[in-house]
């Protein structure tokens, strides 16, 4: 990492690809990768944050949205990098499911880090093949059972 890419990263990282954002508006290749990443991350953040007025979001279901405006406008070729790295929950991570059932992750495919497979009572369900299913919660502390 190089000096001038970070106070790049510092100064562009409110800047979108399409020339609307802050604080030069400036468009595509003319923002410094560095701070496409540090965009991407800072709305991803801000999105998995708990807030006074929301709770937090799983990063799945972030993820899953794919389209909000903010991480697509913030710098396309650096997402991949940014959603495998967002999703790297270890096996053994407790998560609630969309149908409020809680499980824990047992394994994450590399291809498809998004959809892993989840162990509720016994049974593994490959949330890859039921769409319908998805993680809405990831409990990063240990549940009191």
């Amino acid at each position: 990492m190089n000096e001038e890419g970070v106070r790049l990263a510092a100064l562009q990282h409110h800047e979108k690809i399409d020339g609307t954002g802050y604080p030069l508006r400036l468009e595509g290749s003319k923002i410094h990768v560095y701070a496409k990443i540090v965009g991407i991350t800072d709305i991803f953040h801000a999105m998995t944050l708990r807030r006074i007025y929301r709770k937090a979001q799983s990063p799945y279901i972030v993820l899953r949205a794919n389209s909000f405006r903010g991480i697509r406008q913030a710098g396309s070729d650096a997402r991949p990098n940014i959603y495998q790295k967002a999703t790297e929950f270890h096996n053994g991570t407790k998560v609630r499911l969309s149908n409020h059932q809680i499980g824990e992750i047992v394994f994450t495919d590399e291809i498809n880090r998004r959809v892993p497979m989840v162990s509720i009572g016994g049974e593994i369900i490959n949330l890859a093949q039921k769409p319908q299913l998805y993680i809405e919660e990831v409990f990063i502390f240990k549940l009191n059972s």
